[in-house]
């Protein structure tokens, strides 16, 4: 076979030549869709696509855009093309809310409302929030039962952006990676297809105190070059990701992998990259009683591990009791 063809390697588009591309071929949307197409809208498009839409290439994106942009504009039976209606198609597009400007005092308080007891820490992330773009990393660390999950959860319904949550202590040998990365089982990769299909999305590294040397310096690497190249020489892009790893520990003496196999450089290597360090508070008597009280749904199981774990003598069949008769 390789006697009779020759690979031939086509570049992606840039978005100078894709500019080019779509001013040559908005005459023939403007006819059939009957709108108008100023070519300062096209390279805004293109800036909103170059932002939003990561795991695809040019020129194909902008066109997939501009055509659907073009739907929409014809819909609702308008006679010029807008940036509120492109920027309404990607919404769609990618399940997403495009935030020009994101209320961080809103953002907190329904993290606060979520996840009760840890004000400090919320504020921590609010406010690298404010001060860092995407793609940003936390390390959060406390007790079990404290909020890590479910900040990760609460802070995705917020934004509007897809959750994964991958279980580190199910990365704990060498061939973890390949599990990771590739075909397993004649799965494909979690991570890199949710991120394909998903580009912004919260990723919760959870128990990363339990993951293998080579899953460390993995994201060590998307942490400075905010993608991932796989086998196909494809490009995995991060840049719209928000990372969350959680480690449990009630001191931070506990950070740094204290307990699991890992070198001090590759403590070093992560954490140093880390936007914030947030360290997550032990319950109050008085913030697990409201939890319970709030939560009707919460399991028997999990009230007993937030009891043990701040060792609260509190008889739990008295609590229900008087939860049950004030509901």
């Amino acid at each position: 076979m390789n006697r009779r063809f020759s690979i031939v390697t086509l570049k992606e588009n840039t978005k100078e030549e894709t500019l080019e591309i779509l001013k040559g071929i908005k005459g023939y949307y403007e006819s059939y869709h009957q709108i108008k197409i100023d070519n300062v809208l096209l390279k805004e498009l293109i800036e909103l696509v170059d932002c939003h839409i990561k795991n695809r290439t040019y020129p194909d994106k902008a066109i997939d855009i501009l055509d659907l942009s073009c739907v929409k504009a014809k819909f609702y039976h308008e006679k010029e093309l807008t940036k509120n209606r492109i920027v309404e198609t990607i919404e769609k597009y990618l399940n997403i809310t495009i935030h020009h400007q994101m209320d961080y005092q809103k953002l907190e308080k329904q993290l606060n409302k979520d996840i009760l007891g840890q004000e400090k820490g919320i504020h921590q992330m609010i406010e690298t929030f404010q001060h860092k773009q995407l793609p940003i990393s936390f390390f959060i660390y406390g007790p079990t039962s404290c909020g890590k999950t479910l900040t990760a959860k609460s802070l995705a319904k917020y934004l509007n952006y897809h959750y994964l949550k991958l279980d580190m202590n199910q990365y704990q040998e060498s061939h973890s990676l390949y599990k990771l990365l590739e075909t397993y089982h004649e799965k494909p990769s979690l991570l890199l297809s949710t991120l394909q299909s998903y580009p912004h999305t919260v990723l919760l590294l959870d128990h990363i105190d339990q993951a293998c040397e080579e899953i460390i310096h993995l994201f060590s690497q998307i942490f400075d070059d905010g993608y991932y190249e796989d086998q196909a020489k494809r490009k995995i892009s991060f840049e719209n990701v928000v990372f969350i790893m959680s480690q449990t520990g009630t001191s931070r003496c506990c950070m740094g992998f204290k307990k699991s196999r890992q070198t001090k450089y590759l403590k070093h290597e992560l954490f140093d990259k880390v936007d914030q360090i947030i360290e997550y508070q032990p319950l109050s008597k008085e913030i697990i009683e409201k939890i319970i009280h709030l939560r009707e749904h919460i399991s028997i199981e999990k009230i007993h591990n937030l009891l043990k774990e701040e060792h609260i003598p509190i008889n739990l069949s008295k609590m229900m009791k008087q939860i049950k008769q004030m509901s």
